[in-house]
């Protein structure tokens, strides 16, 4: 549960500083990339919380 709060935690710290940058440059494919980590990161997450509820039922 822990690593997973970490997690988030952690993508919504990229995705404040994508946001940032994206304002201060517009660099639109630096945005992109970010944004796809960010959803990998997302994704990975939930993935991990289901297995974790499968094992423990």
């Amino acid at each position: 549960k822990n690593q997973s709060l970490k997690q988030l935690s952690y993508g919504i710290f990229i995705l404040l500083c994508s946001a940032f940058m994206f304002v201060e440059s517009t660099d639109f494919f630096f945005f992109m990339e970010t944004f796809c980590g960010f959803l990998i990161l997302t994704v990975n997450a939930n993935l991990n919380i289901r297995n974790q509820k499968e094992r423990l039922s």
